[in-house]
């Protein structure tokens, strides 16, 4: 039996190191999004995994903004959410920094949100 799965490209929209574990091991707090580009997984019944590439062009990050269009200035959209995560995050930062990033990309132009998304990267450093 062929069995086919996409496996979609993640993207670390944030990731901030938060601390370390007993066991050494750090603990992170990270905010991802799941690109609807990736590698065709194809599984054969008792055979060895192969990944087969489809060609297709990749799309940089920076370009891929199609379903982000609409949001762009919905500052009532960022708002409702804070709200809805205030009791459940209170007394911790990167959750409201998270959605800065996320802010950032979605109204400014790519490189400029890169650079928010950087300089609240450094707050924690």
């Amino acid at each position: 039996m062929l069995n086919k799965q996409l496996a979609k490209a993640k993207i670390n929209l944030c990731l901030h190191v938060t601390g370390q574990n007993m066991e050494g091991y750090h603990l992170l707090d990270s905010l991802v999004a799941f690109a609807n580009y990736g590698d065709e997984l194809v599984f054969h019944d008792n055979e060895k995994i192969e990944i087969v590439s489809e060609g297709k062009s990749l799309v940089k990050v920076r370009d891929a903004d199609e379903k982000i269009k609409s949001d762009r200035g919905n500052d009532a959209l960022f708002a409702d959410f804070r709200k809805s995560i205030l009791r459940k995050t209170r007394g911790f930062l990167a959750p409201e920094y998270n959605i800065q990033c996320i802010e950032a990309a979605v109204n400014l132009p790519f490189e400029e949100g890169m650079k928010v998304e950087q300089e609240l990267s450094l707050i924690h450093i």
